[in-house]
């Protein structure tokens, strides 16, 4: 067997090792919403290197939108089968942390978002993992369902319009507007807790 042949049964054996480890993990997590959260992250990773490979427009686009449609389908997945739990729900918040990265790294790096973007996007995600949101009077701007979808939606429109109208002021501003929801997401972490007023 010459060298190429080597090199390609070795990549061969690499491939097929992920693909068993990341099945092995999918068996480990236990529940159906932890599988459907790993593979949302699989999917947000396989979007932003397409991008970063200059991939087909049409495959990322459905990647990013398979990707923001799963992170709904996950929690709802967990409350109709019971089966919500802490791991599932750190899981769920760490994941949706990942993918955004990868997504505001890829397309920085294609040059479709200033690298300020992501810099201020994953500072605050890695914000948050320190410093959890407390049960402020203004907890609502990142735990109520509306705007938890209203984040995710702004996420899934800005990616998509800096994808397919790079450079263009309508993508500019909807990439900005996301990042300041980001921000205003979390402020709870800024404000303390109530306090009870019982012993």
């Amino acid at each position: 067997m010459d060298w190429l042949g080597v090199v390609r049964l070795a990549d061969l054996m690499d491939r097929i090792s992920n693909i068993l480890g990341f099945a092995i993990c999918l068996w480990m997590v236990g529940n159906l919403a932890n599988r459907i959260t790993l593979i949302r992250m699989r999917l947000g990773e396989a979007a932003a290197l397409l991008l970063i490979l200059g991939g087909a427009q049409e495959w990322i686009m459905s990647l990013i939108a398979c990707t923001i449609f799963l992170d709904a389908v996950d929690g709802w997945v967990a409350r109709t089968y019971h089966t919500e739990g802490k791991f599932g729900a750190a899981l769920d918040r760490y994941s949706d942390y990942y993918v955004a990265g990868v997504m505001w790294l890829a397309l920085a790096v294609r040059g479709l978002v200033e690298p300020l973007v992501p810099a201020i996007t994953i500072s605050r995600d890695l914000w948050l993992v320190l410093r959890p949101v407390s049960r402020s009077k203004i907890g609502w701007l990142s735990s109520a369902p509306s705007m938890r979808a209203g984040y995710a939606i702004l996420k899934l429109a800005s990616w998509e319009l800096a994808i397919a109208r790079p450079g263009s002021p309508a993508a500019s501003v909807l990439v900005w507007i996301t990042v300041g929801t980001c921000l205003l997401r979390a402020l709870p972490t800024l404000v303390p807790s109530r306090r009870s007023n019982s012993p």
